[in-house]
């Protein structure tokens, strides 16, 4: 071996030592940039899901919480008063409707399912629908628990057992003005309408993306939203045990939150983020399947291992180069011209056909020597084909958009000597004419000399990459569209503070108000815009300035103040709200403004209302209303009239125009837009009202604009009036307008009927005075004549109750009364028989006087049973039962009657004790009186005592067949009796002791097999 191979293995295994090196530390760099991109898509996923599920938390937290405050607003308000004033007239017609109106207005302003006022027992009083006849058990123990804790609570949503459907109740106590709750007001929620929503819609596409709401419910986990994969499964029906500990909902109620990878309710291996709602019990997961997650890191794994395979070929190739170059060197007098095409083929062999993407070499003239098989592919050409024709024929490029053809790169990097790229938006036209979108660049090859001798093109599909692309540019425009679509004013800031990006609302904003619109948006410090407020809003934007910070550095996860903006043409609030999220290890946080003028201007106007009217306010009510109006409204012109007989003319009750009141008129509605008004709800003209009506004087004189009326109905449903309100400037808000009108519409109607209804009493007092004179004899009489049949209905009472005492006498005499015709009839067998001595003489003597005297405390006990009490005394009620019962046991048992009573705790009751014995007395004598006329075997009268809230009552039920029901509303009424010979007066006297004399109630109803009396009185 001579000194040149020597050199040349010594060479070549340094250079194979140097290539397994530099091919190891690619294989190791391509494996560390695969864990961190797959790390990074792994994190982004479980970012985004974080997110989602704290912007839902939120939504559904703000949901609740407004939902609370809508129904506590409302028991503190109208409704509250119409119901005390119901409880103390439940019949007057006037409150009753003042009730449903109210309910209904509420129910429709809400778009809730129904809104009912139930007793504490569960009785619906009123509704908004009329719909519901009873409540399930569960809505009964909800009304328990708001009248026990006396707050608003927001129940569970659950399946009606009696309806099907599902609901969720918001419940809050109607209190009496002394702060005890005495019934409850509850909203119906539907919550496909209102909760689902919010739990279904995902911000950005994805085809495996869901949100769940999930429950702890015994040892399992409760679904309570509908399901996206599975839409067979209802709501509120599927369950997992909590022995599945790897399914995310178990470990989600179980108490993990954040992060997690487990298998969903199709078993499915996904990756979630819990979160628990504050204030229920609820969770709520948002996952994703794994399967979509991973197929991107798929595409970045290929690409990273292709970028490998290609870096360790170039090593290979770049070694095989140095070997033969110093091989060529060692041999260069024997083999330089062969040696050296050897090195080109070789280089251009290796690399060209192992690389992924497409490679075409030309000569510097731009003919083809080499194509590689993905070049085939993507050409159509074969490279047999191929060889030594044109790159222009082959390699045929297109603009995307304008469909020209595009210049041979190749021509440019021979004339420039330089690399060059090939432009956007290009496409490969192949040989069967399919085009695809490519991208990469063509270089020029040197000699040793630096002289261009070819032109390697190396270009890729960019068909998927494209796909990819799209669909990213489809999401963001999706969730920018969605924010687009939101009434809220958006706008998402940096950790700084700095603007990133505001939605269509927030500039549209910005330009309706004139506002620097390059102070408001992305670029602009938020936090700065805040410092350099001036004026009466520097304060509120300063609390702001600082909300924001706190949340920004982490001190608080969210923010929100509400605050006045008014502008010159109209009082606007808001509502801020701020709420942070991650992004890229980076704060940043949404800022979201809503204009809440609307629901400030309702609760304005129904405090305006609340307090108008009262005994501290001595206003006149339709000068302070259209005041108000003018005010609240911003209008130049505000009317209160009352329609006259013939609804052709209007007398006006209040004038307000241009700052001062005047004096009222009588006017033709023809072509004026109150006579649209008239028989209407509510009428609107945003713009141009005296160009639709010329003929209308005043509106021409005050140049006119914009026009809103209401029309004003009595409890008859006739129109009595109107409210118009004009201005000069086209109308802003005509929802608000609507609003604010058809809210005032119905006290103003109230008040107008009212006071018609006051002059029509004073013309009556005139024409009463005029009478008065001769009345006095008439009611003088009238009045003896009510005494006198006062006097009879009272004897025939006392007479009834004589015969029943007298009967009831004879029931407890007979016995005794019989055992002393024995005594006498043994004292003449003794005196027969010689037996007749002292000491059986003076045993009889006893015996007698012992029944005698029996017989006496009878007579006695009858006589204080019925004896009137003096004054209201604190009795046993338990002691009155067993005296009554006492009273009547005899009678019963010779009718084949038991009777007892199931008491054992005694209530102490306040009232009149003999009187109250007296009404006690006589429904036992009628429960036993329908025991014999319906013949019933085994007949039994059932007493019961119990006490609640904070009345005793006493229970009398009977198994006699009942009351028919024709006639169950009648009993309590004088002189009606089902019985032959009944006066009719024994149920009527009942009724007026208790509730007149004992400030009690007594009612009847029908049981199974019977009757039932209940009487409630104060308890002592």
């Amino acid at each position: 071996m001579n000194i040149t191979d020597r050199q040349a293995k010594t060479f070549s295994r340094l250079l194979v030592v140097v290539s397994a090196v530099i091919s190891l530390a690619i294989v190791l760099f391509g494996y560390r940039i695969f864990l961190r991109e797959s790390q990074t898509i792994r994190q982004e996923k479980f970012n985004d899901l974080k997110t989602i599920a704290a912007l839902k938390v939120d939504q559904i937290v703000n949901w609740r919480q407004s939902r609370l405050e809508i129904v506590r607003m409302n028991t503190s308000g109208a409704i509250r008063i119409f119901f005390n004033q119901w409880l103390k007239a439940p019949r007057d017609p006037n409150v009753i409707s003042d009730i449903m109106n109210r309910i209904t207005y509420f129910r429709n302003a809400e778009g809730c399912q129904d809104i009912f006022i139930a007793d504490p027992d569960g009785k619906i009083l009123f509704s908004a629908t009329s719909t519901e006849s009873e409540l399930s058990a569960i809505s009964r123990q909800l009304i328990i628990q708001t009248i026990s804790e006396n707050k608003a609570i927001f129940g569970a949503q659950y399946r009606c057992p009696i309806c099907g459907q599902l609901h969720l109740d918001v419940l809050a106590p109607i209190r009496t003005p002394d702060n005890r709750p005495v019934a409850v007001l509850i909203m119906r929620i539907n919550p496909n309408t209102w909760l689902y929503p919010f739990i279904q819609s995902w911000p950005v596409f994805s085809k495996s993306a869901e949100t769940l709401l999930v429950q702890k419910d015994g040892n399992d986990v409760l679904f309570l939203n509908a399901l996206r994969h599975r839409p067979d499964i209802a709501p509120l029906t599927l369950r997992i045990p909590l022995s599945r500990t790897d399914a995310l909902s178990v470990q989600a109620v179980l108490g993990h939150k954040g992060c997690f990878e487990g298998k969903d309710y199709r078993g499915v291996d996904v990756i979630s983020d819990s979160q628990t709602i504050p204030g229920t019990s609820w969770f709520l997961i948002a996952k994703m399947d794994t399967s979509e997650v991973m197929a991107d890191m798929t595409y970045r794994r290929n690409a990273i291992a292709l970028s490998v395979i290609l870096g360790i070929l170039l090593t290979a190739a770049m070694a095989a180069s140095a070997y033969f170059s110093r091989t060529g060197t060692l041999y260069q007098r024997l083999f330089q011209t062969e040696q050296k095409q050897r090195e080109l083929q070789g280089e251009i062999g290796a690399t060209l056909y192992s690389i992924g993407d497409g490679v075409i070499v030309t000569d510097k003239s731009g003919h083809i020597r080499r194509l590689n098989p993905v070049a085939e592919t993507l050409t159509g050409w074969k490279e047999a084909e191929a060889i030594d024709k044109p790159l222009f024929d082959v390699f045929q490029i297109i603009n995307e958009r304008t469909r020209q053809r595009v210049n041979n790169p190749v021509e440019q990097v021979i004339q420039d000597n330089v690399v060059v790229g090939l432009a956007n938006h290009t496409l490969l036209v192949s040989r069967d004419s399919l085009e695809r979108p490519i991208a990469d660049s063509a270089a020029p090859i040197h000699d040793d000399n630096g002289d261009i001798i070819g032109v390697v093109l190396v270009f890729r599909d960019q068909t998927e990459e494209r796909h990819t692309m799209n669909k990213l540019l489809a999401s963001e425009q999706f969730v920018r569209s969605t924010l687009d679509g939101l009434s809220y004013m958006i706008a998402i800031v940096d950790a700084a503070g700095t603007i990133l990006y505001v939605n269509q609302a927030w500039l549209d904003f910005g330009e309706a108000n004139q506002a620097e619109m390059s102070a408001i948006m992305p670029g602009a410090n938020y936090l700065e815009i805040c410092q350099k407020a001036e004026g009466p809003e520097s304060d509120g934007a300063m609390e702001f300035a600082t909300g924001l910070t706190a949340v920004l550095s982490g001190t608080r996860s969210t923010f929100a103040v509400e605050y006045p903006c008014h502008s010159p043409d109209e009082k606007r609030w808001f509502i801020a709200r701020v709420t942070k999220f991650p992004h890229d290890s980076e704060s940043r946080a949404i800022i979201a403004h809503e204009n809440i003028t609307e629901r400030k201007q309702i609760e304005n106007t129904q405090l305006f209302l609340l307090q108008l009217g009262t005994q501290e306010n001595h206003e006149d009510f339709f000068e302070a209303l259209a005041l108000y109006l003018h005010d609240t409204l911003g209008s130049d012109f505000v009317c209160i009239d009352r329609l006259e007989g013939d609804l052709k003319t209007a007398r006006t009750v209040a004038i307000y125009f241009d700052g001062k009141f005047r004096d009222n008129i009588t006017y033709t509605l023809k072509d004026t837009p109150c006579g649209d008004v008239v028989g209407k709800t509510v009428c609107v003209f945003q713009k141009d009202v005296r160009g639709m009506f010329p003929k209308d004087e005043v509106l021409q004189e005050m140049v006119a604009e914009s026009y809103v009326g209401v029309t004003l109905w009595n409890i008859l449903g006739e129109a009595i009036g109107l409210i118009a309100v004009i201005s000069r400037k086209p109308l802003a808000n005509s929802r608000l307008a609507e609003a604010v009108l058809k809210l005032v519409g119905m006290r103003t109607a109230s008040e107008l009927e009212g006071r018609q209804a006051m002059e029509a009493l004073l013309t009556k007092q005139r024409e009463l005075e005029n009478l008065n004179f001769s009345l006095e004899d008439r009611i003088r009489k009238a009045v003896d004549e009510l005494r006198q049949k006062d006097q009879v209905l009272i004897h025939q009472s006392r007479m009834a109750a004589m015969g029943e005492m007298i009967g009831n006498i004879a029931h407890q005499w007979r016995q005794p009364l019989n055992a002393l015709g024995l005594v006498v009839a043994n004292i003449k067998d003794a005196h027969d028989y010689k037996e007749l001595d002292a000491t059986y003489l003076n045993q009889a003597i006893a015996d007698s006087n012992r029944l005698i005297q029996k017989m006496s405390s009878t007579i006695s006990d009858f006589a204080n049973f019925f004896r009137p009490d003096k004054k209201i005394a604190a009795f046993s009620g338990l002691k009155q039962i067993r005296d009554a019962i006492a009273l009547v046991e005899a009678s019963f048992k010779s009718n084949n009657v038991t009777i007892q009573c199931d008491t054992t705790e005694d209530v102490m009751l306040l009232g009149f004790p003999n009187e109250f014995s007296q009404v006690l007395l006589n429904l036992l004598v009628n429960a036993k009186d329908a025991i014999k006329a319906s013949k019933t075997p085994n007949g039994c009268v059932v007493v019961n005592l119990t006490s609640r809230n904070g009345r005793g009552c006493i229970t009398v039920r009977d198994n006699g067949g009942g009351i028919p029901e024709d006639i169950i509303g009648r009993i309590f009424d004088p002189y009606f009796s089902t019985k032959q010979q009944g006066s009719g007066i024994g149920l009527y006297m009942s009724k007026m002791i208790i509730e007149d004399n004992m400030n009690g109630a007594i009612t009847a109803r029908n049981i199974e097999n019977g009757a039932e009396f209940i009487i409630c009185i104060p308890l002592s």
